[in-house]
């Protein structure tokens, strides 16, 4: 964790060095979203219940979301100096990738029934290519995190503000509706026709693994996909400030397109008819003055 925020914090994120200009303190989301960004799942075996049990795909009861591993998150651009001999490098380098980060949209937050939109593209380039994705794991991996109220005492259910990460497959910014929705925390990763919510925790983590990519059909450089940050409940009038992470493929870019269409939409009509509202108080007043 204090590795994490002392990238932030000295400016290395988003070019890799440190620049001062870049500098900024992460909020504790921030942090806690980007170790469980980097995480892998363990290998081995726990015991329970008298019986040595396979760690499988992560989230589970045994390993969480699994082991942290910064080298996948925390990105560092190439050094000028002459790299040591591979036989004395502990471990071999990471593939290029890219991170983007939005830390709690400078104190904007989504209250409820509101959404915020994100569209990242540019991460099915390999699919196109031609790239053999076997084994390669995760292709774009999304975490949503937000620091919650705090519940009263005793209460049954310890989320007060309840978020939803949303993540779907898009063509020319067309939801592709037949090809599902990406679950959140769901170990096994793809897409379902039938989305679920998680209402117990505020992390949502949503994979986009390799395997999913190269297993379908006619995919382009038009694709990509849709995120949407929306908030189920929020009590709070000042609403749920929130961090958003993502992880993907060298080249990848994530659009903000701030409040969704209908939303806006919806803003401006309520606001309309609250000024008609008010035009007619004023000319009620006059007839009766």
């Amino acid at each position: 964790a204090l590795g994490v925020r002392q990238y932030f914090a000295d400016g290395w994120y988003p070019s890799g060095r440190p620049e001062s200009t870049n500098a900024f303190p992460p909020s504790a989301a921030l942090v806690k979203g980007a170790l469980l960004l980097s995480t892998i799942t363990p290998r081995g075996t726990y015991f329970f219940a008298s019986k040595n049990i396979a760690l499988g795909a992560t989230p589970n009861a045994a390993a969480g979301y699994g082991a942290p591993d910064l080298a996948r998150v925390l990105r560092l651009a190439p050094s000028s100096e002459p790299s040591n001999p591979p036989s004395s490098s502990p471990r071999p380098p990471s593939p290029p990738f890219a991170l983007w980060v939005k830390d709690e949209g400078g104190g904007r937050g989504v209250e409820s029934g509101q959404v915020h939109q994100y569209v990242v593209d540019g991460v099915f380039k390999k699919v196109v290519l031609g790239d053999d994705l076997r084994g390669a794991g995760s292709l774009v991996t999304i975490v949503l995190v937000w620091t919650d109220e705090a519940a009263v005492g005793g209460a049954k259910r310890a989320l007060v503000n309840d978020l939803d990460l949303n993540v779907t497959l898009v063509k020319r910014n067309i939801i592709l509706r037949s090809k599902g929705q990406f679950r959140t925390n769901d170990p096994n990763g793809g897409t379902h026709p039938e989305p679920r919510r998680d209402s117990s925790n505020n992390v949502e983590k949503v994979t986009v693994t390799a395997e999913w990519a190269a297993a379908q059909k006619k995919l382009s450089s038009e694709h990509s996909l849709s995120l949407q940050v929306s908030a189920h409940q929020v009590p709070s009038a000042k609403g749920q400030t929130y961090a958003l992470l993502i992880s993907g493929p060298e080249g990848m870019t994530v659009r903000d397109l701030g409040p969704s269409l209908l939303e806006s939409t919806a803003h401006r009509l309520a606001c309309s008819v609250a000024r008609v509202l008010c035009f007619a108080c004023v000319i009620l007043l006059l007839a009766h003055s």
